[in-house]
């Protein structure tokens, strides 16, 4: 089985806490997949906060997932809190991957990563990353 390969990059930008929910546990009592993408998703919105962004204007523009991966490492479990720690890294034209690191109880959690695209929701096509914000995240 080939599994998936995801590194965290060196330059941490954001970090925060989120804690764990008895909802984001699945039927096996730990974090279940599918609220590890909505966990990300948080982390995502507060990141963007962070640097007076949202997800609908992100210097001008809004933004897309293109595409996400999942590295899971170990269980975590109700009541418990991750810390996230995130990063950005392969910035294209359009777009930038958004990396996330989750870690609870000093133990490794996952590692996602997010394909995020410029979108511009009016016109309702890819748009290209403003360069004031790349240049907040190099």
């Amino acid at each position: 089985m080939e599994r998936v390969e995801l590194n965290m990059p060196e330059k941490v930008l954001f970090t925060t806490r989120i804690p764990l929910r008895i909802t984001d546990m699945n039927y096996s009592g730990h974090l279940g997949n599918d609220a590890v993408l909505s966990i990300a998703h948080e982390a995502r919105i507060q990141f963007f906060s962070h640097f007076g962004f949202t997800e609908m204007n992100l210097g001008g523009t809004g933004i897309i997932m293109a595409d996400a991966a999942i590295k899971f490492i170990s269980e975590a479990f109700a009541h418990e809190v991750l810390d996230v720690t995130m990063s950005v890294d392969g910035f294209t034209r359009v777009g930038f991957s958004l990396f996330y690191h989750f870690r609870s109880q000093n133990r490794d959690v996952a590692i996602i990563r997010t394909n995020i695209v410029c979108f511009d929701y009016e016109n309702r096509k890819v748009v290209s990353l403003p360069p004031h914000v790349k240049d907040m995240w190099i």
